[in-house]
């Protein structure tokens, strides 16, 4: 069974299922639901697909894969808020939380089971579903600082991304958002340009891709939807696009500013060679920095 795809459709089940009160759809999401917990891994990992039937728990192919992990995690958690009820589920999420909550504080969530990344304050948008996800499960730790480290990630850095840069920009703003208004209006001040040229005349939104000739696992995707959950943060109306009030303290301009400056300096091919004009005194000071980027 492919992980790729669960997570998609179990999250617009769950969402709507929590937005109408339509309960229609609730075996079938069970169905779902417990397909994705019998696909997980011992240690609360999936991989490109789910764990072979019969086996020890060990994931086939290459292993671990954060990427679709994440969003099968939170279809998990508002599975359950919408109603279904199973221990096993429980323990799935409580496994999955924990092996993803090593990452806070480190580094951005990896490819797979890797060290924290932390060339980059994103990881082609793991961090923003990673904010949300914690969000969701009241961790305020965990969710502040991976929406942090959403708002230090823009531009160069935001438009990379294995494969291409869709799930970059499609967590992008659900973990921006968290850290508030002045958070999400810094962040669009340098990155909204982005959002405008995406915009076609019919008010649809075409992916863009990498800004290189070869186009991208993504070309020509109608990326409509991923724009729009960038819209919706400040009308409340779904899970994944702030329904529920976000425990994350706002961050006040300056340090809304401060976010984004941490951010500065890194494109694909100088990686940090910004860092080689910084005075010691400078480099001295980011060792006691929140981000690991700039620390390490």
């Amino acid at each position: 069974l492919h992980s790729w795809l669960y997570g998609p459709v179990n999250l617009l089940l769950a969402e709507y299922t929590l937005a109408t009160g339509d309960r229609a759809f609730l075996p079938d999401m069970e169905r779902i639901t417990m397909e994705i917990v019998h696909g997980q891994s011992a240690v609360g990992s999936w991989g490109h697909r789910f764990v072979p039937s019969g086996s020890d728990g060990r994931l086939g192919g290459y292993g671990m894969m954060n990427a679709p992990g994440l969003p099968l995690t939170v279809s998990l958690i508002l599975a359950r808020d919408a109603g279904i009820r199973n221990s096993e589920l429980d323990e799935a999420i409580a496994k999955s939380l924990r092996m993803l909550r090593f990452y806070a504080g480190k580094g951005s969530v990896p490819y797979g089971d890797h060290h924290p990344w932390i060339q980059t304050h994103d990881d082609n948008g793991k961090n923003g579903i990673a904010a949300l996800m914690f969000h969701l499960v009241d961790d305020v730790e965990a969710a502040s600082f991976f929406s942090r480290m959403s708002v230090a990630s823009y531009g160069a850095e935001r438009d990379t991304g294995h494969t291409g840069n869709f799930f970059n920009l499609l967590w992008a703003m659900p973990g921006v958002a968290l850290s508030g208004p002045h958070a999400s209006g810094a962040w669009m001040k340098e990155y909204g340009w982005y959002y405008d040229l995406a915009r076609r005349w019919d008010g649809s939104f075409l992916h863009q891709g990498a800004p290189e000739a070869k186009p991208d696992k993504y070309g020509g995707w109608d990326a409509t939807g991923a724009y729009l959950l960038a819209y919706a943060q400040p009308l409340g109306k779904i899970r994944l696009a702030g329904r529920k009030p976000s425990l994350v303290a706002p961050v006040d301009p300056a340090a809304a500013a401060n976010l984004i400056e941490d951010g500065q300096g890194w494109s694909p091919r100088l990686k940090h060679s910004s860092y080689a004009n910084r005075t010691e005194e400078q480099l001295f000071a980011g060792l006691a920095s929140w981000s690991p980027v700039i620390r390490e």
